[in-house]
C-alpha cells in the first residue's frame, strides 16, 4: 500500500487515531484474563473494521491500483479474522 501511496502522492496515515490511542492505553491498564479478553475483542473488532473497509474499497474504489490491492487483500484478511474469532472463542471459553 505505501509504494502505492508513494506513486501516487497519497499520505498515509502515521500512527494511531485518537480514539485508537485512548482503546489501547485502556488495555494497558487491565491485568491478567481481562488483558487477553481486551485483546482478543479488539483483535476481532479491528479485523472485522479492516474487512469491511476493504471490502468498500475494492467494490467502489476508482483507482484500479488501489482497487486491486485492497481486493488482493481481502482472503488474507479474512483469514486473520476468523483466527482472531477463534482465540476470542478460546478466551472466553477458559473465562467460563
Amino acid at each position: 500500500l505505501k509504494q502505492i501511496a508513494d506513486q501516487k502522492n497519497i499520505v498515509l496515515a502515521q500512527g494511531l487515531s485518537e480514539e485508537q490511542q485512548d482503546k489501547f492505553t485502556k488495555g494497558l491498564k487491565k491485568e491478567g484474563a481481562d488483558v487477553d479478553e481486551f485483546y482478543s475483542e479488539h483483535l476481532v473488532s479491528a479485523h472485522k473494521d479492516a474487512v469491511k473497509l476493504y471490502e468498500k474499497a475494492s467494490e467502489k474504489e476508482e483507482d484500479a491500483d488501489l482497487k486491486s490491492f485492497f481486493a488482493s487483500k481481502l482472503p488474507e484478511l479474512r483469514h486473520h479474522l476468523e483466527k482472531a474469532e477463534g482465540l476470542e472463542n478460546k478466551v472466553k471459553a477458559k473465562k467460563s
